[in-house]
């Protein structure tokens, strides 16, 4: 044998008993397979599942943990409106530096969530009317003229719960 010849052969394989395995003896060592009716399948596979109460299936919920997220921000700004009106304006400059984008990309994300829904839940709807309220209801430029000056994404919003709530209707009378 050369010494090219060594490097690429392989080392000879040990072929004792101790690890060799005849398959046709295992194979009949074997108790015979059992062969389930479709019914007993089922039976055997279907795991109970418990439900979720109403509270997990709200953290659950993207457009919940948004319309929360709208809310809480919308407080924000409008305690800074108090802040600058009794001569605070260090708090309005905190508050107001980032929380009013933050809450219209909040209101931007809830038009994408509501457009995309397939299905939705009463209270996620309650939840999304609520919201509308509050951005109908918001003042603008102090004029007093609620809803007057609304933007271009505040009106999408509203569109968007608009045809959600005839999506579900939809939805609803063809499962009745």
């Amino acid at each position: 044998m050369t010494k090219a010849d060594s490097v690429h052969s392989t080392p000879p394989l040990n072929t004792s008993a101790s690890n060799i395995i005849d398959l046709d003896a295992a194979r009949a060592m074997a108790p015979p397979a059992v062969a389930l009716s479709p019914s007993n399948v089922a039976e055997v596979t279907a795991l109970p599942v418990s439900p979720k109460s109403e509270e997990d299936l709200d953290r659950e919920s993207q457009i919940m943990r948004a319309a929360v997220t709208y809310t809480a921000l919308n407080g924000s700004l409008n305690g800074a409106w108090v802040a600058e009106h009794t001569g605070n304006s260090t708090v309005v400059d905190i508050v107001n530096n980032g929380v009013w984008e933050r809450r219209n990309s909040v209101l931007r994300r809830i038009t994408r969530l509501m457009r995309k829904a397939k299905t939705i839940r009463t209270v996620e709807l309650w939840s999304l009317v609520s919201l509308a309220e509050v951005v109908m209801d918001q003042e603008q430029n102090g004029s007093g003229d609620s809803g007057r000056n609304l933007e271009d994404f505040e009106i999408q919003f509203l569109r968007s719960l608009f045809e959600l709530i005839a999506r579900h209707c939809q939805r609803q009378e063809r499962s009745a």
